[in-house]
Parts: structure tokens; sequence; C-alpha cells
């Protein structure tokens, strides 16, 4: 069998050498297996990983989607106790502080990883599901503004997705 070598390569070819075409060119390449790029098959855990991550993901977003949904009614059933007037300027500054305090958490979800590495993944991730179970709990049973931003915002724990 007949391989053509590239001049850049500086060798012959040799037997297991697999000749390619080059899309640009009509000048054919010879790649040697040791030298070929092979990926290896993703395993059953990795698949499950990165479906599990994307899950994750796609259920904070759809977390944060429901948030900007009840903000505007529950801020204006909770300022009233709070001492402040449920007005369309009041409720749109607490809901922006609310909503940038709930964006800190994902930004803050980095702190995450020398907790993992301390104490293992799987420690990490469940304290981190307790966590937020309990302070989102914790937040169907506020009585005024504080107390939302205390439990569902700055007392529940950025999310190591």
């Amino acid at each position: 069998m007949h391989y053509e070598c590239n001049p850049a390569l500086g060798s012959e070819a040799r037997e297991g050498d697999v000749p390619m075409k080059s899309a640009e060119s009509s000048v054919a390449v010879v790649v040697s297996p040791a030298s070929a790029v092979r990926r290896a098959p993703l395993t059953r855990q990795q698949v499950v990983g990165f479906w599990a991550a994307w899950l994750g993901n796609m259920l904070d977003g759809m977390d944060a989607v429901i948030y900007t949904l009840v903000l505007v009614p529950a801020i204006s059933e909770l300022l009233p106790p709070s001492g402040f007037e449920a007005s369309s300027s009041n409720i749109g500054l607490t809901g922006s502080i609310l909503f940038a305090l709930f964006l800190a958490g994902w930004s803050c979800s980095f702190i995450w990883g020398p907790i993992a590495d301390r104490f293992g993944r799987t420690r990490a991730m469940a304290g981190t599901i307790i966590m937020y179970s309990v302070f989102t709990g914790l937040g169907a049973l506020t009585q005024d503004i504080w107390q939302l931003a205390a439990d569902s915002d700055v007392s529940r724990p950025p999310i190591p997705i």
C-alpha cells in the first residue's frame, strides 16, 4: 500500500499510518495512530453527572423565573407590615434589592469548591440541598419583608452547580 507523506512532517510513512486528505487541498497528510486524537467514550457516570448538572441549572433558572413572577404580589403584601408604603417605587426598589441578593447567591457558589475538597462532594451537595430546602421553606412563613430577605436570599447558601 502506498502512502503520501506530508513534507512538513519530515518522516516517511510507516505501517499502521492512516492517510488523510486535507479538505482545502489535494495534499495527503499522514496521521500516525499514536498522534491521532481519539476521544474516549463517556462513561455512564459521566453522562448521568452531566444530565444531573444540566437539570440542576435548569431548575435554578426556573427558580429565578418563578421568583420574578411572585415578587410583586409578595412584596405588595409584605411591605405594609414592615412599615413601608406599598407604592410602585417602593415595590420596585425592594424587588431590585431582593433580586440582587438572589443573584448574589449564584455569584458566590465558588465557595463550595473548597468545602467539597475538604468534606467531599457528596456531603457538600447534600448540605447545600438541605440548607436550600430549609430556608426556602422558611420563606413561606415570612411575616414581613425583612424575614423574606433573611429566609430566601441572605441565609440560603449559593448552590454549587
